[in-house]
C-alpha cells in the first residue's frame, strides 16, 4: 500500500478514465469532464471489479475533489501535457460552490 497519494494519467484509457488517483486503500477514475467517475477500495477489491462510487458517496466527492486539485497543480506545472479543450478553472476545487 502506498504511503503518499499517487495521481496517474492516462491519454489512452479505452474506458474513457484518464485520471486517476490512489489515496491509501482508495482509487477513483474519472472522465475528462469529471461528470463519471469509478471508486474503488483496493484492500479489499484489489482487481477493481465493484465500483463504490454509488455506495460512498461521502469517499467519492471527497477523493473526486483530491483527484481535480491535482489535474489543477499537474496543468499549471506542465502547460504542454494540459488539454487544450478543458477549462480547468471550472475543476478547479477552490472555485466551486460549498
Amino acid at each position: 500500500r502506498p504511503t503518499r497519494p499517487i495521481f496517474l494519467f492516462s491519454s489512452i484509457d479505452p474506458g474513457g478514465f484518464p485520471y486517476a488517483k490512489r489515496v491509501g486503500d482508495w482509487k477513483i477514475r474519472a472522465s475528462r469532464d469529471f461528470r463519471r467517475c469509478e471508486l474503488y477500495n483496493l484492500k479489499n477489491d484489489p482487481n477493481e471489479t465493484v465500483n463504490r462510487a454509488e455506495f460512498k458517496p461521502e469517499q467519492r466527492k471527497t477523493l473526486l475533489a483530491k483527484l481535480k486539485k491535482s489535474v489543477v497543480e499537474m496543468s499549471s506545472e506542465y502547460p504542454a501535457w494540459a488539454d487544450r479543450d478543458t477549462d480547468w478553472d471550472a475543476h478547479d476545487p477552490e472555485n466551486q460552490p460549498h
